[in-house]
């Protein structure tokens, strides 16, 4: 809503950073920033729809692709947001137990159920 996207660094990679600011800033409606936020409510399904592992040199990553369907009913009409996210997390003895999003899209319909 504000366009302060301080609090996306650490959970977001650079690159997906700037892919989603891009995007914000060049593709969404002001109706699309202003309802962004999504309660726990308003969540339709969650599913798993990848779970894969690759390896860069000697470093092992275990991504999970999550796709997620909410609806904002207190919008008339409602508004229905698919989120799609890939997290990423480096496996070994050294690594953080941390998981990065490396990749984020939203997209918005009017819902007719």
């Amino acid at each position: 809503k504000s366009g302060d996207y301080v609090h996306l660094s650490g959970l977001f990679s650079q690159r997906a950073k700037d892919f989603l600011i891009k995007d914000i800033e060049t593709n969404w409606s002001e109706l699309q920033k202003n309802n962004i936020n999504i309660d726990f409510d308003d969540m339709k399904s969650t599913e798993i729809e990848q779970v894969f592992y690759h390896k860069v040199g000697r470093d092992v990553f275990v991504d999970i692709k999550v796709n997620y369907c909410a609806i904002k009913k207190d919008l008339h009409p409602p508004m229905s947001i698919e989120l799609s996210a890939t997290f990423s997390r480096k496996y070994g003895t050294a690594s953080f137990p941390d998981w990065t999003i490396t990749y984020f899209n939203c997209s918005y319909r009017i819902h007719t159920d």
